[in-house]
């Protein structure tokens, strides 16, 4: 049973994928492992500005605003050993620390930035529907004009016999 694994401290949103994890067996000697990629994590309340104010120090410093953690993702295998000295039944962790740094920063925008962003989208609604609109139009003239040649044709070959 894990009851908890983490890689640094915890920030609001961060779920940890091994947290609460149980595995049983039957066997006497079972080898789980565990295959983690951890990637260090900067997570930010509030503006982006004391977000960089923090990267580009030679030394970090937290805040109640800023916290320097990681997050990992992770893979299991398991499997049955057979009674034999030389294999250790038990839980083991590998982990690879992967070059990326990810950031996160929760901020609140505005009530106007709230209604922009709503007027954008209905009117980038409206447009693709005037667009469809006119597409359709287009399609049904084509079609016809279409069905008129097709009728001129017929009643033309008609009158010819």
């Amino acid at each position: 049973m894990i009851t908890e694994l983490s890689f640094g401290p915890h920030y609001p949103t961060l779920l940890n994928p091994l947290d609460k994890t149980i595995a049983t067996t039957e066997s006497h000697y079972y080898k789980y492992q565990y295959f983690l990629s951890v990637v260090p994590t900067i997570y930010s309340k509030g503006h982006q500005a004391a977000l960089d104010s923090t990267l580009y120090t030679s030394k970090p410093s937290h805040s109640k605003n800023v916290i320097f953690t990681n997050q990992y993702a992770a893979t299991t295998q398991g499997a049955e050993l057979p009674e034999n000295p030389y294999y250790i039944p038990g839980i083991f962790f590998k982990y690879n620390i992967e070059p990326i740094l990810l950031m996160i920063s929760e901020e609140r925008s505005s009530f106007l930035s709230l209604l922009i962003r709503l007027v954008n989208t209905v009117s980038g609604v409206m447009v693709t529907g005037g667009w469809l609109y006119q597409i359709a139009s287009w399609v049904g003239e084509l079609r016809r004009k279409g069905r008129k040649r097709s009728e001129g044709v017929l009643d033309g070959k008609l009158a010819d016999e």
